[in-house]
């Protein structure tokens, strides 16, 4: 059996095809295999930093929780004082107005009779104290004079 030419001829480019195909192949496939390899290290290079980043992660958040569950507390007991020192202020004001109802009647008075009393015994002592003056000036107003 012979076989045509054209044949044989397919036959040699398919075989020289499939030689090409494995000389590429071959060392692509080498390639990557190594490319695989790299790469599975970097994965596990990065999981485990990833597993650091995590656990950091998950600190840092268990802090921040713990950080606003204290604030939270701390705004709760600032509310408390000022609520308290509202109510203090309350008080104050009260009795401000409590003493002040009370004392400043009694003081007005005072001042008011002191005032009075300081008048009167300024024009007393006045009075008092120049008499002469008084004589005097009637004198003058007066040109009769009895002797």
């Amino acid at each position: 059996m012979e076989m045509s030419i054209a044949l044989q001829v397919a036959l040699f480019l398919a075989s020289l095809a499939i030689v090409v195909l494995v000389v590429c192949i071959v060392p692509i496939a080498f390639q990557v295999g190594h490319s695989m390899k790299h790469l599975a290290r970097t994965t596990e290079r990065l999981e485990a930093s990833t597993q650091a980043l995590l656990h950091d992660s998950r600190e840092l958040v268990r802090n921040i929780t713990d950080l606003s569950d204290r604030t939270s507390r701390y705004m709760e007991e600032a509310g408390k004082v000022s609520h308290i020192v509202h109510l203090w202020a309350e008080r104050a004001d009260q009795f401000s107005k409590v003493v002040g109802s009370l004392v400043e009647p009694s003081i007005l008075s005072l001042l008011f009779d002191s005032k009075a009393l300081r008048v009167g015994a300024t024009v007393f002592l006045k009075t008092l104290l120049r008499p002469h003056k008084q004589e005097q000036s009637e004198q003058r107003h007066n040109p009769i004079r009895e002797e």
